[in-house]
């Protein structure tokens, strides 16, 4: 993985795809929202800063698939290891785990190993499927749901090479209805004294 770097600096900017956000932040986001580039940052700390290709992406799956192994026989994680990463500390979700950077979580009936990423204006999924052999990663530089592209490839091409039906393909979500809405339903003041400070501060 020699085109991977765990840091998002000034230097490497130039060979990193823009990053994309809506333009409205005072509404919810729509597909007709046009887009605007992302605030560029330089990032290091460990919960969104690796920068990478597909090809890198494509070999570090092919060693989770393979348990460790690379290369058909060079082992880069012990069988411990890889037990270790993909191991269930805490629950995460309904029948999903997370260990040691890997998720793991129960889908009619198999394991899949998982892990995203994000950073302003990023977002990506790595899923893995050991058992039939197949991983998806997805990368999006703009709005987008990567999980659920992810998702949806794997089950895709478990079901090809199983040759059974394919899984349908998911409809939109439509993003002018808000789930739970009565949830939402109130009378909302802010405290006297926030209301202070703002006058305040004009």
């Amino acid at each position: 993985m020699r085109a991977t770097d765990a840091l998002f600096s000034h230097e490497m900017r130039p060979r990193i795809s823009v990053g994309y956000v809506g333009m409205y932040d005072d509404r919810p986001g729509h597909p007709s929202h046009p887009l605007v580039p992302a605030t560029w940052l330089e990032y290091a700390a460990g919960d969104g800063s690796i920068v990478s290709t597909p090809a890198d992406m494509a070999a570090y799956a092919r060693m989770l698939l393979n348990r460790g192994l690379v290369q058909g026989s060079r082992r880069v994680l012990t069988e411990e290891g890889f037990t270790l990463l993909t191991q269930r500390v805490v629950k995460s979700g309904d029948n999903a785990w997370y260990g040691y950077g890997m998720g793991t979580s129960q889908r009619d009936g198999r394991l899949l190993l998982s892990h995203a990423g994000g950073m302003v204006g990023y977002s990506s999924m790595l899923m893995v499927d050991p058992e039939a052999g197949v991983a998806a990663i997805v990368m999006v530089n703009g709005p987008g749901d990567a999980s659920s592209v992810a998702r949806f490839a794997v089950d895709v091409t478990r079901a090809a090479i199983r040759k059974e039906p394919l899984p349908a393909v998911p409809s939109p979500d439509d993003r002018t209805r808000v789930p739970n809405a009565a949830n939402y339903v109130g009378d909302y003041r802010l405290p006297s004294s926030l209301t202070r400070a703002a006058g305040q501060a004009d």
